[in-house]
């Protein structure tokens, strides 16, 4: 039934992860694929098992430096959760995903703009850990556009203690 196929969704995505620890994107990406389309016929697009696989997948063709794949990825993940909640965190995730895309591609403003709207959504949240990603992320972007200042203002952003947090 669909317990048990559910089941073997999550033991796909359990399988996937080993994969990409081993750095074999190719397998894992096949694996999230496989899961996702599960997830996506018994829970529909919304629910976190399918969200979560989408989200792997776009950071895995990211790693694999397949940029479009990633893209691609991304903006049908963005349109599900736009559908959903713009306050969820793994829309503004997936925001900071096509960012990088954008940041590897040299397409800084692009980025900035996506990982300003993620740090929105960790402000209203009320999550430290993930606005200092995010604020990681803009500096990281600031700086190879060569906005050194404005790099060094948006790290003086993030909250207290995030720097501790994320061991810098």
């Amino acid at each position: 039934g669909e317990t048990s196929t559910l089941n073997c969704a999550k033991l796909l995505t359990n399988m996937a992860s080993l994969h990409k620890r081993a750095e074999r994107y190719e397998q894992a990406i096949a694996l999230w694929e496989r899961a996702s389309t599960i997830y996506e016929r018994i829970e529909g697009k919304a629910s976190a098992g399918y969200l979560n696989c989408m989200t792997e997948i776009s950071s895995a063709y990211n790693r694999t430096g397949n940029l479009e794949q990633a893209t691609n990825v991304n903006e049908r993940l963005q349109h599900t959760l736009q559908q959903s909640n713009t306050n969820d965190e793994r829309w503004a995730i997936s925001l900071l995903n096509q960012a990088q895309s954008y940041t590897n591609e040299g397409n800084y403003a692009q980025a900035i703009v996506l990982q300003q709207q993620a740090l929105s959504t960790f402000v209203v949240r009320n999550d430290s850990l993930k606005m200092c990603h995010a604020l990681k992320g803009l500096s990281n972007t600031y700086h190879l556009q060569g906005n050194t200042q404005i790099a060094i203002d948006t790290c003086l952003k993030a909250p207290c203690g995030c720097l501790v947090a994320n061991g810098n």
